[in-house]
């Protein structure tokens, strides 16, 4: 392939990605600017089902707004057999505070596994391990 062709089709790669990213611009910035003003509140609200149902601390469900992560726990929050929180906004029966001296607790840190989605709370490996 001669050096003129190469440059062509170099080109013609660089024309598509850039048309691709500005019409991604485009349709971001339109539906930002169309949720912000009202405009098809039914197609909106129809789009945005996929995130949690995020309410106030003392509303129904199992997580609220919270200002530094996004959302978080209930504290006290109970589905049986499922969720269980407690009044730390942690998953589990609620726990000696301050710690007794004899006593060694260990904190699970991490992601859906952990939580142990779509498992009873006495079914996931943090409870295992206590």
């Amino acid at each position: 392939m001669s050096e003129k062709k190469k440059n062509a089709a170099l080109y013609s790669v660089i024309a598509v990605l850039i048309s691709v990213f500005a019409t991604l611009a485009v349709v971001e910035i339109a539906l930002r600017i169309g949720e912000k003003s009202g405009i098809a509140p039914e197609f909106f609200q129809f789009a945005g089902k996929a995130r949690p149902p995020l309410d106030k601390r003392n509303g129904p469900g199992m997580l609220y707004t919270h200002p530094y992560s996004a959302y978080a726990l209930k504290p006290n929050y109970e589905r049986p057999p499922f969720e269980k929180i407690n009044s730390f906004g942690l998953r589990g029966e609620n726990v000696a505070s301050p710690k007794p001296d004899d006593v060694y607790r260990i904190v699970a840190v991490g992601g859906s596994t952990t939580f142990g989605v779509y498992l009873p709370w006495n079914e996931t490996y943090p409870y295992f391990l206590q």
